[in-house]
């Protein structure tokens, strides 16, 4: 087949544009994702330096919406576990592998869903909990 005979290729997605939420209206964003019956897709987490990114995935089909929170290193975040159940086993892998204080997941591993009391603490976070980040406080 040549390249012109190829019918054209679907978008896999349609990704939404990124909707920014502060920490305090994270629970309700995520309430309203349920209200409109999308599924929890995942959550990922950047670690900025002085701060983390996160982004909450849904998905309707192949429509994708995305929530962006973004906190300082030591602040709380809630989980979204109330809503999303399933959600506890990234919440435990943000809180056990960048040392996020994720508060009040329906099922909390204590930061032991990877890792042992032997392993490095955070292994993911760019700073250590305590420590200033490269660049700042200087």
């Amino acid at each position: 087949m040549t390249e012109a005979a190829r019918p054209p290729i679907a978008p896999v997605c349609d990704v939404q544009p990124t909707r920014p939420v502060s920490v305090g209206d994270l629970v309700a964003a995520v309430e309203a994702m349920a209200a409109r019956r999308l599924r929890f897709v995942t959550a990922t987490c950047l670690d900025m330096g002085g701060r983390f990114d996160i982004y909450y995935h849904f998905a309707d089909g192949v429509k994708l919406d995305n929530l962006l929170v973004t906190i300082p290193r030591e602040a709380e975040l809630p989980s979204i576990t109330a809503v999303y159940l399933g959600a506890f086993l990234v919440e435990n892998e943000m809180k056990e592998l960048f040392g996020i204080n994720v508060v009040d997941i329906a099922i909390d591993y204590k930061g032991r869903l990877f890792m042992t009391e032997l392993d490095q603490p955070h292994p993911m976070a760019k700073v250590q909990s305590g420590a200033t980040p490269a660049g700042q406080g200087e």
